[in-house]
């Protein structure tokens, strides 16, 4: 049986620490494999494990063997990449000795010796060690790459392949051993394990796939040209040792996009829907927050009760002011969906710096959650305004442009909690940002300065204050009924043949899009908390 543990000794003193992997120890002696995440253990501690792997950011392998040998193996990798000198101007290796501890037995207890400033001599274990070697990113990439075509990698892929090999090969075999959960994670690691091996610098050539003893791969460092492997299933030979053109220019997109996590962006996606949406969805406080709407719906229909029908000078600026509350409160009520994005914004850097998940799975798990509510309560804010005042023109158009106000009020109200430090600060911004367009739309004043038309242009609200009117006073609605010396549309400037309501509202989509660039860009680039 396997024993799966998760930083046991976190929170723990050193010598807690050591008594719990003094039991972890006295369990595998008994016959049980123990594998166990452990961060900074101690020396006495870390004697105590037979392997060690070494991850370094984006989970990539940087040491996977005993732990014995694994501070020659990270001197040797990073003396042959020349980047040492870098890790050791970072965080101070140069200032380490190696010293053999006379009360350890083996390699084990290797530790190494520092000079401080005042003269004394401080110990630091190997474990400390192999974390400085992966705290630099280009000297913990030049190890990894060093690790991937290194003889030691090479054998625990055959050891992963033999094991593998002793599995039953169809699906049905592995869901009776194993069950299907785990069926499938096997199969998925097989298909890995294949792709891996074609991408690698090694081709390796099975045999019938039957169980072999293990043997050690043999490498010569001083020609770097070949390396095999005496098994009785397996030959391995080594093809080539740098990396394509292709794969350090994936490699450094990925870096600058923030790529390194553990999952794929879809499972991460699913995984916070299942256990996060539906929590948020059964707090009570979370879900009043976000019924803004349906307390505007009944206000504005209380109010311009059957009043959108009336064709005279007075009912006309009414309907127009209804309208232009129909196109302001959607975006209003977005200022609910702020808070989500601050009080998470220290678990957000925690976990996405843990590779738990992207920055892009991030917002798109939060513009789904946040969907569901937006699309039910903008979907009843519409139709109860719609039939209770009788508005004109396409039923679908108005719906449709109060959803799409709504999702660009949503992702705004995340660039702007992105950006700001505090909430207060979030609560302060958004609610002006709004108000100024308001100014802008185009009923409160018109014609606008000319300092000022710019800023009409990149307002969101006017385009859709002005497919709101189109739709009620256009071909499908009242056909321009008759306000001053022409029709209502000439009043305010709106001609049809310029930019139809579809296009007005092809505009705010546009504006969608904008705001949800800007928004992953604040995410993956600003920063108000330093972990």
């Amino acid at each position: 049986s396997v024993l799966f543990l998760d930083e046991p000794t976190s929170g723990l003193d050193s010598t807690t620490s050591f008594e719990v992997c003094g039991i972890l120890r006295g369990i595998a002696d008994g016959g049980r494999t123990v594998i166990s995440t452990i961060h900074s253990p101690s020396a006495e501690a870390f004697r105590l494990f037979d392997d060690v792997a070494l991850l370094a950011r984006g989970g990539r392998v940087a040491y996977f063997g005993a732990v014995s040998r694994s501070l020659d193996f990270v001197e040797e990798k990073l003396a042959e990449s020349r980047l040492s000198s870098e890790c050791s101007n970072s965080s101070d290796v140069e200032d380490f000795d190696v010293v053999d501890d006379e009360e350890s037995n083996g390699n084990n207890g290797r530790s190494l010796s520092k000079a401080p400033s005042n003269g004394s001599l401080g110990q630091v274990s190997i474990a400390e060690v192999l974390l400085v070697s992966v705290a630099d990113r280009e000297a913990a990439d030049a190890l990894c790459d060093a690790y991937a075509t290194s003889a030691l990698a090479t054998s625990n892929l055959h050891r992963i392949k033999v094991l593998l090999g002793a599995l039953p090969k169809d699906k049905q075999g592995l869901v009776a051993l194993y069950g299907r959960r785990a069926a499938k994670t096997l199969l998925r690691a097989e298909q890995e394990l294949i792709i891996s091996t074609s991408s690698s610098p090694f081709s390796i050539i099975m045999g019938d796939g039957e169980t072999s003893d293990r043997s050690d791969a043999q490498s010569d460092s001083s020609t770097g040209t070949s390396i095999t492997t005496s098994t009785s299933n397996v030959s391995v030979r080594k093809v080539a040792t740098s990396p394509s053109i292709w794969r350090k220019t994936r490699r450094r997109f990925c870096q600058f996009f923030r790529r390194e996590t553990h999952t794929s962006s879809l499972t991460a996606t699913r995984v916070m829907l299942k256990y996060r949406m539906w929590a948020n969805l059964k707090d009570v406080r979370w879900v009043a927050a976000r019924c803004a709407p349906l307390f505007f719906a009944f206000v504005v229909s209380s109010l311009f009760y059957q009043s959108a029908t009336d064709v005279d000078a007075r009912g006309l600026m009414n309907t127009s002011a209804l309208l232009f509350m129909v196109a302001a409160l959607p975006a209003l009520a977005a200022g609910g969906y702020m808070p989500s994005i601050v009080e998470e914004r220290g678990l957000f850097y925690r976990e996405r710096a843990d590779g738990c998940y992207s920055t892009g799975a991030y917002l798109i798990y939060k513009l789904l959650e946040e969907g569901v509510m937006t699309c039910v309560m903008t979907t009843s804010f519409a139709v109860i305004i719609l039939y209770s005042v009788n508005a004109q023109g396409s039923v679908l158009y108005f719906i449709l442009t109060c959803l799409v106000t709504a999702f660009v009020g949503v992702v705004l109200a995340y660039l702007v909690a992105a950006l700001c430090p505090t909430a207060n600060a979030a609560n302060t911004v958004l609610p002006v940002y709004i108000t100024v367009h308001l100014f802008v739309i185009g009923l409160l004043l018109d014609p606008l300065p000319v300092y000022a038309r710019w800023f009409a242009d990149v307002a969101f609200l006017r385009y859709t204050w002005r497919g709101l009117m189109l739709n009620q006073f256009g071909e499908g609605g009242m056909k321009n009924p008759l306000f001053g010396f022409g029709g209502i549309l000439e009043f305010y400037h709106l001609d049809e043949s310029v930019m139809t309501m579809w296009e007005q509202l092809g505009m705010v989509g546009v504006f969608f899009f904008f705001y949800l660039i800007a928004t992953y860009m604040a995410l993956a680039y600003v920063r108000h908390i330093k972990r």
